[in-house]
């Protein structure tokens, strides 16, 4: 039987899962970080918690430290490093999405749809590596004198 009665252990797992670090949840309800661990590990918290991108885990985290009251100077440098990461990540999402706006605006240029362009022309589909406008006398004016001898001494035969 636990040392521990089921309300401590649930109460450490819905800490775990609203993703306080262990360090934190051994100081809030006094239990050896070591018993946490093993906790964490035998009852597969991990799996417990939905994956989420880094800016949701960056706010739920500044939510978490905004929340508390008498803030260590660790927690102030950790709000102030996930801050700079926000928006750092921000700059970085519109830096792509004004990219891929310009992207497709530019094909849409070179399609003829822009709407500055709506007559552009129909292009048909080409036909990839398609060699039918060139002549044999191409062939021997380019391509065969780049042979080496031994090459051109078997295109002789």
């Amino acid at each position: 039987m636990s040392q521990y009665p089921i309300e401590v252990k649930n109460a450490a797992r819905s800490l775990y899962l609203k993703r306080y670090k262990i360090k934190e949840i051994a100081e809030t309800l006094n239990i050896p970080k070591r018993t946490l661990y093993h906790w964490a590990s035998s009852d597969n918290w991990d799996d417990l918690i939905a994956y989420e991108t880094a800016e949701e885990a960056i706010n739920r985290r500044i939510t978490l430290l905004a929340e508390r009251e008498n803030k260590t100077e660790a927690e102030l440098t950790e709000f102030d490093v996930l801050v700079t990461q926000l928006e750092r990540l921000e700059r970085l999402s519109r830096r792509k999405r004004s990219t891929e706006v310009n992207a497709e605006a530019e094909a849409a240029a070179d399609t003829g749809q822009s709407r500055g362009n709506k007559k552009g022309k129909k292009r048909g589909k080409k036909i990839k590596n398609d060699v039918s406008h060139l002549t044999e006398a191409d062939f021997r004016e380019k391509f065969h004198k780049t042979y080496f001898h031994y090459q051109a001494e078997l295109y002789k035969e």
